[in-house]
């Protein structure tokens, strides 16, 4: 097998390595208002709040790497992917992918970007050859590659193999180092085709074994139009990262995708990735409780490093004077809201009958916050809804 490979991109203050012998690394796919009706109208209005949400968001999920399209119909797509890259870069410091099929706006893209860019993306077709590896060339950033070429997407592993060999050898000749390449095999819906997902594996296996590069796939593609997409999108991910797979462009938010690519990572290299895989499976419960069980009160989260919390406190002027424990701003609720005990007729919607305590009827058990035994409890951190839960790793305090 031909020795794993590195790619290095960057912004002006971080460095992504990209190698199967490291975590796998998330490139997120969230700032493209293709198909996300509310970030199209936000941009056509020149209104980039979305944008600045979507990049922190994702980082803090886990991306290392934000893809960034503004394909917006009738836009001028050079000026407002520059504007677009510029609010990213305002908010978050990692690199970027630049996702756009317009050679002017492309060019424009790697003319203001600080660092070494990942484009997305150039094509076995000569027109894209011609076009997209000289401004790769020219401003020294990787590129993801396509196996499609003239023909359309090939219908076998065999023949993508050879359009990723023929855009590999393109780029030699232009002086782009192998590493630089990044191929996409391309997974398309098994709701078209049930073999999709097959040729992709067996396109991974077959690139990785010819040229060593690393591998990047659209993810989300192959439960298109399919229900349950989340654990489709899920298992293939984990099943492409053991065939190969090193960044998958995907949803970090998506928890059923996050903790697959960690336990993919953690059968490939335990002695490196178990620690996190533990931690992140445990905010991943905490997660699963707060959407399936929580009521809405739960529902609001407190900006945190480690995930939704929930500050409950004897007061709503005690929460506003505690900011958070570690970082962040207070929830501000409704004073009703931030008590769950009983008050009269007016009990927490969240409340649900349970044992009554030695504390003169005071009710336990609550499903948003776990009624506090005392109106004097101090302020109390949930990471999990639960008090004094061993998952938390803030804890109770």
């Amino acid at each position: 097998m031909t020795e794993n490979l590195t790619t290095v991109v960057s912004s002006k203050t971080q460095t992504v390595e990209i190698n199967r012998g490291k975590p796998t690394v998330i490139i997120g796919e969230r700032i493209n208002p293709t198909g996300r009706k509310l970030m199209l109208k936000a941009l056509q209005a020149g209104d980039f709040d979305i944008v600045r949400s979507d990049a922190k968001k994702q980082v803090e999920a886990g991306a290392k790497i934000l893809d960034v399209n503004a394909g917006v119909p009738g836009a001028d797509e050079p000026a407002l992917l520059k504007q677009v890259l510029t609010t990213v870069m305002e908010v978050v410091d990692v690199p970027l992918c630049i996702d756009t099929a317009d050679p002017e706006a492309l060019e424009a893209a790697l003319s203001m970007y600080a660092g070494k860019a990942l484009i997305n993306s150039v094509n076995g077709e000569e027109r894209s050859l011609e076009t997209v590896l000289p401004l790769a060339k020219e401003y020294g950033a990787a590129v993801i590659s396509l196996c499609m070429d003239d023909d359309g997407i090939p219908a076998t592993a065999e023949a993508r193999l050879k359009v990723a060999a023929k855009i590999i050898e393109r780029a030699a000749k232009l002086g782009i180092p192998v590493e630089d390449i990044v191929i996409d095999p391309l997974a398309l819906t098994m709701g078209a085709d049930h073999t999709s997902g097959l040729i992709a594996m067996q396109a991974i296996e077959m690139i990785v074994e010819e040229f060593g590069v690393n591998i990047t796939m659209g993810a989300s593609n192959i439960s298109f139009g399919m229900p349950d997409r989340k654990h489709i999108n899920a298992t293939f991910i984990a099943m492409a990262i053991h065939a190969g797979l090193s960044c998958p462009i995907t949803n970090p938010l998506e928890p059923e995708v996050s903790i697959a690519i960690k336990a993919a990572d953690l059968s490939e290299r335990p002695d490196r990735r178990g620690p996190c895989l533990h931690a992140s499976f445990a905010e991943y419960q905490c997660k699963y409780w707060l959407f399936t069980t929580g009521s809405r009160v739960d529902r609001i989260r407190h900006r945190k490093p480690c995930g939704p919390h929930l500050f409950v406190g004897e007061t709503q002027s005690k929460c506003q004077e505690n900011p958070g424990l570690q970082g962040g701003d207070a929830t501000e609720l409704p004073e009703d809201d931030l008590y769950c005990h009983r008050r009269g007729s007016k009990q927490h919607p969240g409340c649900r009958k349970a044992e009554r305590g030695g504390d003169g009827g005071q009710k336990v058990g609550c499903s948003s916050a776990n009624c506090i035994r005392s109106l004097q409890s101090a302020l109390q951190c949930r990471l999990c809804q639960l008090p004094r839960c061993h998952r938390c790793p803030a804890k109770s305090v």
